[in-house]
């Protein structure tokens, strides 16, 4: 997290603990309550984790010296498909920025070049999704009534970059552009305000990834 990088460059940068708000192993499901049986509909941790981000936007908004009105949430892996939900269910975040984020996160599930598939990913993190999501969805990425796209194009208008790197195979980088090229359509006339970078290297967020997003918010007036 290169807090020096981000504040030279103009920028103010907040932080909380993810696990703070909900631990990330499957058994912690129990800790939702007696049962650990949930509701097929029922929040998974991302969902909570995206709920805390809200309550941290809550606390900046108090913020004199933040401008309040240009803020991003920015995560990586797991927490760039929270950034993404951030996004959809809280439009104070303008610029939404979503890195490595892969499987059920920006990449289109029907586009998938040797990456992980929906049956690997709610197996693997059972806690991270609605239970439904494995019982209707597993084994049925390239069958699916709708895709990732349509959870990127509830961004617009608002700023959104998606990043990749080159030897991420398993978030598959082609489809994680595929899926931002496939809502640039709710952008209408102003597609310019979705971004798309890829760096050498794997999974991980680096300085050259900051500095990307950084210069696209730049681009973008801020």
């Amino acid at each position: 997290w290169p807090v020096n990088v981000i504040l030279e460059a103009g920028f103010a940068t907040v932080a909380f603990d993810y696990q703070d708000a909900f631990p990330d192993r499957a058994k912690s499901v129990a800790d939702w309550g007696a049962s650990s049986v949930r509701p097929g509909n029922s929040w998974g941790a991302i969902s909570t984790w995206a709920l805390a981000a809200s309550r941290v936007m809550d606390w900046v908004e108090t913020v004199g010296e933040i401008d309040s009105g240009k803020v991003a949430v920015v995560g990586h892996s797991r927490l760039g498909k929270t950034a993404l939900w951030v996004g959809a269910t809280d439009e104070r975040f303008t610029y939404v920025v979503a890195n490595d984020s892969g499987c059920l996160g920006a990449r289109a599930s029907s586009f998938n070049l040797n990456g992980e598939t929906i049956e690997q990913i709610t197996r693997a993190f059972p806690h991270w999704f609605a239970p439904n999501c494995a019982v209707r969805f597993a084994g049925k990425d390239k069958e699916l009534p709708f895709d990732q796209h349509w959870l990127i194009a509830t961004l617009a208008p608002r700023l959104v970059a998606v990043g990749s790197a080159e030897d991420d195979h398993w978030a598959c980088p082609s489809g994680e552009h595929a899926g931002l090229d496939l809502a640039r359509p709710a952008w209408g006339k102003g597609q310019d305000r979705c971004h798309y970078h890829i760096r050498p290297g794997g999974h991980d967020i680096t300085p050259v990834d900051w500095q990307d997003y950084m210069s696209f918010a730049r681009k973008c007036g801020w």
